[in-house]
């Protein structure tokens, strides 16, 4: 549905913009991808979106073309993620996904950089719409469980890929999505509440790598913020009050918080380097 969406913006609309937002939401849409039937019909439509892609060139081919500035720089990343991927889990399959992956996100760039005009806004207001119907998402599913205490300890809902969990991940582009629409805004602190709601939701993921990127890009975001803010006595009472209160709750929850984030018990049995580079590594599971 989406490849035919696409494909029928690359005929009518005079830039790739409306083609964004749906591209960004695949990896999160994909639970799973097994099965010949289930690659025949993945394959079909990503060759389906590729042909509009180049009809849409086509179209625009007396347009002058340009690399841009991180051409080169998506190259080389998509060159480490390709050497990374040869030697992990090799198959032909995971070799063909991770070629068409960096592949994809030179491509986008390219596009993106000569068929569309300034999407900064657009792609970080659809990083936070995407943040609050993933969080909706959420909710619903540990709700519906009946018993969100047992859903919590058990860790019982994933939402989109669990293996590199696209949750955290999505809500970590709409925390930081959310940190810059709102900069040098007059009610800059209603998003600055929305970012920490936003990062609040991220530890219901359980995913580590996910907590710990998102509460860099918070901490380093919200200084910035402060900086940056024309309620700077406002966004420092609030900012001061939110580290008190954090503070409260980790000394009161300390062993609770420790114990379902970090596996105190796992840790002491092995030594602190390992351990620091254990606690980086994917998403929790139930009887770790």
């Amino acid at each position: 549905i989406l490849s035919a969406y696409c494909f029928v913006a690359c005929l009518v609309c005079d830039e790739l913009t409306p083609i964004l937002f749906p591209v960004v939401c695949v990896p999160y849409m994909i639970s799973s991808i097994a099965g010949l039937t289930t690659w025949i019909v993945y394959g079909v439509a990503v060759l389906f979106f590729f042909i509009g892609i180049l009809v849409f060139a086509l179209l625009h081919r007396d347009k002058k073309l340009r690399k841009g500035r991180m051409f080169w720089f998506i190259i080389l990343a998509d060159f480490a993620f390709l050497i990374g991927g040869i030697f992990t889990h090799f198959n032909i399959l995971n070799f063909l996904m991770i070629l068409g992956t960096s592949l994809i996100v030179l491509l986008m760039y390219w596009l993106c950089i000569n068929y569309t005009g300034n999407i900064t806004r657009f792609l970080a207001k659809s990083f936070l719409f995407l943040s609050l119907i993933i969080i909706a998402e959420m909710w619903l599913s540990y709700i519906s469980l009946g018993d969100i205490s047992t859903a919590f300890s058990q860790k019982l809902v994933r939402i989109g890929l669990s293996e590199i969990n696209t949750a955290s991940i999505y809500l970590s582009l709409g925390l930081m999505s959310t940190l810059y629409l709102g900069c040098m805004k007059k009610r800059d602190y209603l998003y600055l509440f929305l970012s920490l709601f936003i990062l609040a939701n991220i530890v219901f993921t359980f995913s580590r790598a996910g907590l710990l990127v998102g509460g860099i890009v918070f901490i380093l975001g919200v200084i910035y913020f402060i900086l940056k803010s024309p309620n700077k006595k406002l966004l420092l009472i609030i900012a001061s009050s939110l580290v008190f209160v954090a503070l409260i709750f980790t000394a009161v929850f300390f062993d609770k918080i420790a114990t379902t984030l970090f596996f105190i018990a796992n840790i002491q049995r092995v030594a602190i380097p390992g351990a620091i580079f254990d606690l980086l590594q994917g998403d929790f599971v139930a009887d770790a």
